[in-house]
């Protein structure tokens, strides 16, 4: 920290000038070492952990599987940070009792037919389409460690809650991650 170093990108790159012709060579050389090499040990670090949970093998057959099934748009594939989280954590189960129990309501009561339609929906659904579910309308398929009385919003804990939509009896369900 705040000490000047020289750092060659290439053999002989101490004494290269920057020229128009060789800006582009620069610039990837630059950005590899910024990039990785310069913290090619964390990576290493990083990617060892990263496999102890999730083993090479499974990445490269779920690598294979996709490239077979949707064309590559670039040399590998990479995940989302939810389909991350269900390979590392698979698909979470969901007390549909425990999230109703945990629920407020704004506009309904527990025992509106709206209400009582929607849990069970709910219960009838199996785990993955009460993960998209879950994910829909708060932005996470995860239950909290400490369950649904935890569920986080933007300023910290907030219930999940099911607002009344008033207007056109037509409208469709909304969602906010956001209060």
């Amino acid at each position: 920290f705040g000490v000047s170093r020289i750092v060659p990108l290439k053999e002989g790159g101490e004494t290269t000038s920057v020229t128009q012709e060789n800006k582009r060579e620069f610039v990837q050389l630059s950005a590899q070492y910024r990039l990785y090499s310069s913290i090619e040990k964390q990576i290493e670090s990083l990617s060892s952990g990263f496999y102890e949970i999730i083993p090479k093998d499974l990445i490269t057959i779920v690598r294979i599987i996709l490239s077979l099934v949707a064309p590559l748009t670039d040399l590998f594939i990479q995940f989302n940070e939810k389909e991350l989280e269900l390979l590392i954590s698979g698909t979470p189960d969901i007390d549909v009792d425990e999230w109703r129990a945990a629920t407020e309501y704004n506009g309904y009561s527990s025992s509106d037919p709206n209400i009582v339609w929607w849990w069970r929906a709910l219960k009838s659904f199996n785990r993955d389409e009460r993960a998209k579910v879950l994910s829909f309308a708060t932005g996470t398929s995860r239950v909290p460690l400490g369950g649904f009385v935890e569920l986080q919003g933007v300023q910290g804990v907030q219930r999940f809650s099911i607002h009344k939509a008033y207007g056109e009896s037509d409208r469709l369900p909304q969602a906010h991650t956001c209060s």
